[in-house]
């Protein structure tokens, strides 16, 4: 059974969609790990990785972090597959932001730096928006 142009795309609809409800739980959990977790006074990295895995909140957010790139590198795939130009704009789009989240997350648990934190979270509004452009134009 071929797919419909519409088929794939509420098929891809749905994929972003779920993507965009996955993006708002990270937000919550990085907001809670920001307001509630408090990160011991050390410069050891690797005390650091081990506290932010203990605390369920922060092991969400990065277990989160990896299953949302994983799903926006599927979207991006299955867009080229489809051949969807405003999904594969909007996942490529959104896969740059993740990643540059995922960059700044890593370098922030070891350094405790905030300007990583702030660019984390800017690279999520570059995700968010991209996935939301997505889901808006391409309803038919």
């Amino acid at each position: 059974m071929a797919l419909t142009v519409q088929h794939t795309n509420h098929l891809l609809r749905v994929h972003g969609m779920t993507l965009i409800l996955g993006l708002i739980v990270q937000y919550i959990l990085g907001m809670f790990s920001n307001l509630y977790v408090v990160f011991p006074d050390t410069t050891i990295p690797g005390k650091l990785w081990e506290f932010a895995w203990s605390q369920a909140s922060e092991a969400s957010h990065i277990i989160l972090g990896i299953f949302l790139f994983i799903g926006t590198l599927v979207l991006l795939i299955r867009a080229r597959v489809y051949r969807n130009r405003i999904w594969t704009v909007a996942s490529g789009t959104a896969l740059a932001g993740i990643l540059v989240a995922i960059y700044g997350g890593v370098s922030f648990i070891p350094t405790q730096n905030d300007p990583y934190s702030l660019l984390m979270s800017v690279a999520f509004i570059v995700a968010m928006m991209a996935m939301v452009w997505g889901y808006y134009t391409s309803k038919g």
